[in-house]
């Protein structure tokens, strides 16, 4: 695998020494893969030479983005990209990980839910501040309408409208 004694030339910081971390860390999960399958197996499936794994596996040379996706390419249903580039295994993979992704969906399904029900609170105290102010413009409605009916109850109203307003306040009453 990779002689940890090797230095990498380059960049310097903890930045570059976390990319440095990271980068050895892939390369040795991808070998695992490589290991396991034959370097002169996966050199063909992807059209390389088995020499450019060897290299990876001395630490010659950095593993590429490129590489990695040659070797998911040429075996995707057998190479866990998500362990490769992460270190954890994609969900659905094992019985462990069953257990913790169906923690997760549980964690995910409880927010969802919580969040959907705090949405309609937010929008039920707002339909309910709209209903409000109808209730009140109804209100001042009716208001008008009784001044107007006091000053000249006749005159401006149709027999046809004072019904249609009289059945109005009855429903009204009943709300």
């Amino acid at each position: 695998m990779i002689d940890e004694g090797k230095k990498v030339r380059g960049a310097t910081g903890p930045v570059a020494e976390k990319a440095r971390r990271a980068s050895e860390s892939i390369t040795r999960r991808l070998m695992e893969f490589v290991d396991k399958k034959g370097h002169s197996v996966v050199a063909h499936a992807t059209g390389s030479k088995p020499q450019k794994f060897y290299a990876l596996a001395e630490g010659d040379t950095k593993v590429s983005l490129d590489t990695v996706m040659q070797v998911y390419f040429a075996f995707p249903d057998e190479l866990d990209l998500m362990y490769v580039m992460t270190g954890q295994p994609a969900g659905g993979m094992s019985q462990g990980n069953n257990q913790v992704s169906a923690e997760y969906l549980q964690n995910a399904v409880s927010r969802i839910e919580k969040e959907t029900e705090e949405k309609y609170v937010r929008l039920l105290a707002e339909k309910e501040k709209q209903l409000d102010a109808v209730n009140r413009d109804k209100e001042r409605m009716w208001s008008v309408i009784d001044a107007l009916k006091k000053d000249d109850p006749h005159s401006w109203l149709s027999p046809e409208l004072e019904m249609i307003l009289l059945a109005n306040r009855k429903q009204d009453a009943f709300c």
